[in-house]
């Protein structure tokens, strides 16, 4: 059942350049895990020891993401300002 949603502060897309946001929702993740086991040992005498063991287990998983405002993952197209890859995209 974890549940986690954030609002990001002081944070950019920078594929966006500079109409970026700088606070935006960053979406949610959402996880459960549930588990059940069941275990059986019989110990039974003969000449020699014997033990009789069995088990069985079921687990279940889910996990969600749900996306947050576009602007926290559209590719603008703005192209890198400078260095080796100035001009192409980000």
């Amino acid at each position: 059942m974890g549940f986690q949603q954030q609002l990001r502060r002081n944070s950019l897309n920078p594929t966006l350049g500079a109409a970026s946001p700088t606070s935006f929702y960053d979406g949610r993740l959402d996880y459960s895990a549930w588990t059940t086991n069941l275990d059986l040992r019989r110990a039974f005498q003969t000449s020699i020891p014997l033990d009789a063991s069995a088990g069985a287990e079921y687990r279940r998983e889910t996990y969600a993401i749900e996306p947050g405002e576009v602007a926290s993952y559209v590719d603008g197209g703005s192209p890198i300002l400078d260095g080796p890859n100035k001009g192409k995209p980000l």
